[in-house]
């Protein structure tokens, strides 16, 4: 159980989170999940619901004057946002064969991909910003320079507003920032796997070309349709309400129903 994809929602998995979700690891069942016209039209109206709101499931300083000085700095080259997790967290420590197949196939942690980032950022004249896990912030001090920065308890929607891609391995970042319709890069494995709204990495020889190919394509109408979609299934078939950091989502599953799955598990769970 976690806070969910969605603000206002939980996830309740029987399975595991991210990329050992039921939604992954039976994404075929999942994506078979019948859907009409009026689920994706909710889910569109969700979406533009909670853009327009900029919820977030944590309170955070405004970027204000802050966002004018990256802008100056970034100097007209494309500004990357790389939004961290907390590794002793998200499934990623230790860094085993669990974790590279479920979680994060590239990186052993944060700040290792945020190094990395940082090279081919320089190399290829773009500006990084590195957005560690509010958890994380002391624990991933991170030399800053022309070509890098580190923005630590800002809004999490202002910064993505400003980033003409966003990068992230398992972060929930990953569905604020399609939420905002920007480009995203999966260095990892969440829900989001196989469900065609984003460009995924699967070596670190692939980072600098997917990287690329976002910034230029952006968030393509193929991702956008696909997005809706996710969405959509995620409202009717995965997602429930939940009145945590942020207003409960009353378009996802109810807690009745949630009651259900629960009872309906245990039924039939072995003996």
């Amino acid at each position: 159980m976690e806070y969910g994809l969605l603000p206002g929602t939980l996830n309740f998995d029987l399975h595991g989170q991210m990329g050992e979700s039921d939604i992954v690891q039976k994404a075929s069942e999942f994506q078979a999940l019948q859907l009409d016209f009026d689920d994706v039209h909710k889910a569109n109206s969700v979406l533009a619901a909670l853009r327009w709101q900029q919820t977030n499931r944590r309170t955070q300083t405004p970027l204000g004057t802050a966002g004018r000085r990256l802008i100056e700095k970034a100097n007209g080259r494309p500004i990357v946002l790389f939004a961290g997790h907390n590794d002793h967290a998200s499934g990623t420590t230790p860094y085993d064969d669990r974790a590279r197949r479920f979680h994060s196939p590239v990186f052993e942690s944060s700040r290792q991909a945020a190094d990395y980032l940082a090279t081919i950022a320089r190399e290829n004249e773009w500006f990084l910003v590195y957005k560690p896990h509010p958890f994380a912030v002391r624990a991933q001090r991170f030399n800053e320079g022309d070509h890098v920065t580190l923005l630590a308890d800002y809004d999490i929607n202002s910064c993505i507003d400003l980033a003409d891609c966003v990068v992230t391995t398992v972060s929930q970042a990953s569905y604020v920032a399609l939420l905002r319709r920007k480009p995203l890069v999966m260095i990892g494995y969440n829900q989001l796997r196989g469900s065609g709204c984003h460009y995924q990495v699967e070596s670190r020889q692939e980072v600098r070309s997917v990287l690329k190919s976002a910034i230029a394509n952006g968030f393509t109408t193929g991702q956008q349709t696909a997005w809706s979609i996710h969405v959509a299934r995620l409202l009717k078939y995965y997602l429930y309400s939940f009145a945590g950091h942020a207003p409960r989502l009353e378009a996802a599953r109810s807690p009745t129903q949630l009651a259900k799955t629960i009872h309906d598990a245990l039924l039939t769970a072995p003996a």
